[in-house]
């Protein structure tokens, strides 16, 4: 369990920094046993001052290892000067037996850990990208035309082949690290889609999520003949009064659900609920060929199923109310915004509710005039309707037989 936990990322280490110590957890080791087996290179060839230099780069790599466990600082610095002494060591390979042993390669994975790094790091990045640059042009442009210190000729195209294929195999795993990093990040992102998407849908209607995907800001759009629907329970303010939070919450939900369901059937677009007040439409965000009669034959079963509902030991009694006519629907606002319609069709409906009779459908003379061919109604002759005066209105009985 030790072991796992060294290798690890450390909880103190921000989230960003995953990638770059995935490349820690993996370059340290390696490149310990490659000091090891550089250590015994060297001693055959009895390289003295190189066998002493890779003893203590290999103590110093395996002390980074576990100060990479400390504070993400810490972890910086000790890393920078792991860079450091592989430039070092690249040249000082180089200065003693020669550009032929391909030392001097090994350079060529260092940029790749200016990748890894968070983009808030640029003088750290800077400071690599220079380091490498200066270890390269010293072993490139001064010493390779120069004669090598121990001139030994001894592995010279094992080792080129050596150290030529560990960079490349160091280039191989980062690029499949990336290239799976990259599918992964894009499997979440897809999935993150998806699930606010779900959300969304939930909330606004499919066209509209569309249409704010392609041009974030507000939406408004006008719609010359939609139908309202607005149903609300009675007495359900003196009812629930001495009913807990969850027993209101739980009612509300399970009816509310029933009346989704059925709305769902015919297509149309629930807006929203205000307390103990459901409101749905027919035609938005897109229109349909009769939208009164849709909404009527929604408002007929909604009715039919409440009062087939108990109401906490009664029987659930409801008005609604519906109208047909022109209203703007959008959504306004970039926090907490929802989809919502406005003009007197809106309010005229929710008129046509408040002034109706339990267990009824109240309408409008615009409703009874598009659909009195083939449903029946129960005029109420003219009433006060707040805010609108004298209204001829009517109940909606029912569909006339065929």
């Amino acid at each position: 369990m030790r072991i796992k936990a060294l290798f690890s990322m450390p909880s103190t280490w921000p989230p960003e920094y995953g990638r770059y110590y995935s490349a820690i957890r993996f370059t340290i080791p390696i490149t310990v046993l490659l000091h090891l087996a550089l250590i015994g290179f060297f001693s055959v060839i009895r390289l003295r001052e190189m066998v002493f230099y890779n003893i203590a780069s290999t103590l110093w790599w395996c002390i980074s290892l576990f100060l990479a466990r400390h504070d993400i600082r810490i972890a910086l610095v000790s890393n920078l000067v792991s860079i450091a002494e592989i430039v070092i060591h690249s040249t000082l390979c180089t200065y003693f037996i020669g550009w032929n042993y391909g030392f001097a390669f090994h350079l060529y994975t260092l940029p790749l850990v200016v990748f890894l790094l968070p983009n808030r790091h640029t003088v750290l990045k800077v400071t690599l990208m220079v380091i490498t640059v200066t270890g390269f042009f010293v072993c490139a442009a001064l010493l390779r035309q120069k004669e090598p210190v121990y001139a030994i000729g001894l592995l010279e195209r094992p080792l080129f082949l050596v150290n030529v294929s560990v960079p490349l195999m160091f280039i191989t795993i980062i690029a499949r690290y990336y290239a799976r990093f990259a599918e992964q990040s894009e499997n979440r992102i897809a999935k993150a889609k998806a699930k606010s998407d779900f959300l969304l849908g939930n909330i606004l209607p499919q066209p509209i999520i569309q249409k704010l995907y392609d041009e974030p800001g507000y939406i408004a759009e006008e719609y010359r003949e939609v139908s309202v629907l607005f149903a609300d329970v009675i007495g359900f303010t003196p009812a629930t009064a001495h009913r807990s939070p969850r027993e209101v919450v739980e009612f509300l939900d399970a009816l509310f659900s029933k009346f989704d369901e059925i709305a769902d059937r015919y297509a149309l677009e629930k807006i929203k609920t205000i307390g103990d007040a459901y409101m749905i439409t027919a035609g938005l965000p897109e229109p349909v060929p009769d939208p009164s009669s849709t909404i009527a034959d929604c408002a007929l079963e909604i009715m039919d199923r409440a009062s087939k509902e108990s109401f906490f030991g009664k029987q659930l009694a409801m008005r609604i109310g519906l109208h047909t006519g022109p209203v703007v629907a959008g959504i306004i606002g970039k926090k907490k915004f929802s989809y919502d319609l406005w003009g007197d069709t809106v309010n005229t409906a929710a008129r046509m509710e408040s002034h109706g009779e339990a267990g009824t459908i109240h309408t409008t003379g615009t409703v009874y005039e598009q659909l009195k061919e083939n449903y029946r109604f129960e005029s109420r002759g003219e009433i006060e309707i707040k805010g609108k005066g004298m209204l001829e209105t009517y109940f909606l009985i029912g569909k006339k037989e065929a």
